[in-house]
C-alpha cells in the first residue's frame, strides 16, 4: 500500500550527512501531516539540546534539519522516539517490509554532524560579532580622532584670536600712554615756563624792593655836599629827582620816575627856574658818588651816573 507523507530529516541532506527521524501517528511510518513532522523535529531537539519552536524553525531555515515529502508503503510497522533514541518496533516481526527511499544514518552520526554544524555556525555567529564589534570600535575611535582634532583646531583658533586680541590691546595701551606722555611733557613744559615767568618777575620785584629800599637810606645832608652855586636850590628838588627830570626832558620821554613824588609839581617850577645852572649841576654831580645822593624814586646810582653821561654827551652835541 503506496502512501505520500512527509519525513524529519536532521543533518544537510545535500552534505549526503543527515538522519532520519522516523515516528508514527496513526498507525503509518511517515507523518501525514508537515505539522506533524514538524513536532516530531521540536520534540527531538528539545530532548537533545533543549531548543525552542523559534530555535528549530531557524535550523529548518538554515537547512540544519529538513521536512520532505515522501511516497512509503505500510506495512505495520510502528516508528516512535524517546528522550535518547530513535527506536523502530516491528508488529509483524519483518524488518523488510518498509522500503524507504531515503538513507538513514546511525544516531551517534546524526549528533555529531549536528552539533559539529552548530558549533561551526556558531564560530562564525562569534566571529561576525567580533568584525562588528571591531569595525564599531573602529568607528568610535576614528570619531573621536575626528573630535579631538576639531577640538584642538578650535582650541588654536581660540588661542590665535585671543593672542591678536591681546596684541590690540597692547598697541592701544602703548598708543595712549604716548598721548598721555606727550600730554605731560607739553604741560610740563608750559609750567616750566611760567615758573621761569614767575622767577623773573620775582626777581623784578625783589630788584624794586630794593630799590626802594635803597632810597630810604640816609645819606650825608645835601648841605654838605651841595656847596657850589645854587645847591640849596637842587637840594629842595633832590639830585637824583633833578637828573630823573632832566634825563626825561632831554632824551626819553618815556621814563617818568620823577613823576612818583608828591611834590613833583613843586620841583618842576624850581627846575624852569634855574636852567641856567643845568649844566653846572651836572658837571658837579658827575664828580660826586651818586651812592650819597638822595634817592626816593627808584634809582640805582650805577642808573644815575648813566643817566648824567648821556644828558652832557646831548649837551656837547
Amino acid at each position: 500500500m503506496n502512501k505520500q507523507g512527509y519525513q524529519a530529516t536532521v543533518g544537510n541532506k545535500n552534505l549526503n550527512n543527515f538522519a532520519i527521524l522516523q515516528v508514527d501517528f496513526d498507525d503509518n511510518c511517515f507523518f501525514e501531516t508537515y505539522h506533524q513532522a514538524f513536532e516530531c523535529l521540536l520534540k527531538y531537539y528539545n530532548s537533545r539540546f533543549g531548543d525552542t519552536k523559534q530555535k528549530v524553525e531557524k535550523r529548518l531555515n538554515t537547512q540544519m534539519c529538513s521536512i520532505n515529502v515522501v511516497d512509503y508503503e505500510f506495512s505495520g510497522i510502528t516508528y516512535h522516539t524517546d528522550e535518547n533514541k530513535t527506536v523502530v518496533e516491528n508488529s509483524s516481526n519483518n524488518s523488510n517490509d518498509l522500503e524507504l527511499k531515503t538513507s538513514k544514518l546511525g544516531e551517534s552520526r546524526d549528533e555529531d554532524c549536528i552539533q559539529q554544524y552548530d558549533l561551526t555556525k556558531e564560530r562564525q555567529e562569534l566571529l561576525m560579532q567580533q568584525q562588528e564589534l571591531e569595525r564599531a570600535k573602529q568607528e568610535q575611535q576614528q570619531e573621536l580622532e575626528r573630535a579631538k582634532q576639531e577640538k584642538k583646531e578650535e582650541l588654536e583658533r581660540e588661542r590665535q584670536e585671543q593672542q591678536q586680541e591681546l596684541e590690540r590691546a597692547k598697541q592701544e595701551q602703548q598708543q595712549e600712554l604716548e598721548r598721555i606722555k606727550n600730554e605731560q611733557a607739553q604741560e610740563f613744559f608750559k609750567q616750566h615756563q611760567d615758573l621761569i615767568e614767575q622767577q623773573k618777575q620775582l626777581e623784578l620785584r625783589k630788584q624794586e624792593q630794593q630799590n626802594l629800599k635803597n632810597t630810604k637810606k640816609k645819606s650825608t645832608t645835601v648841605k654838605d655836599i651841595f656847596n657850589f652855586e645854587g645847591g640849596e636850590k637842587l637840594t629842595k628838588m633832590g639830585a637824583a629827582w633833578f637828573v630823573s627830570y632832566a634825563y626825561y626832558e632831554k632824551i626819553d620821554t618815556k621814563h617818568l620816575n620823577w613823576d612818583v613824588l608828591q611834590s613833583s609839581k613843586s620841583k618842576v617850577t624850581i627846575y624852569k627856574r634855574t636852567t641856567d645852572l643845568h649844566n653846572f649841576w651836572l658837571q658837579q654831580l658827575k664828580s660826586i658818588s651818586a651812592s650819597k645822593l638822595s634817592n626816593k624814586i627808584g634809582l640805582i646810582p650805577t642808573q644815575i651816573n648813566k643817566m648824567i653821561e648821556e644828558i652832557l654827551n646831548e649837551e656837547v652835541e
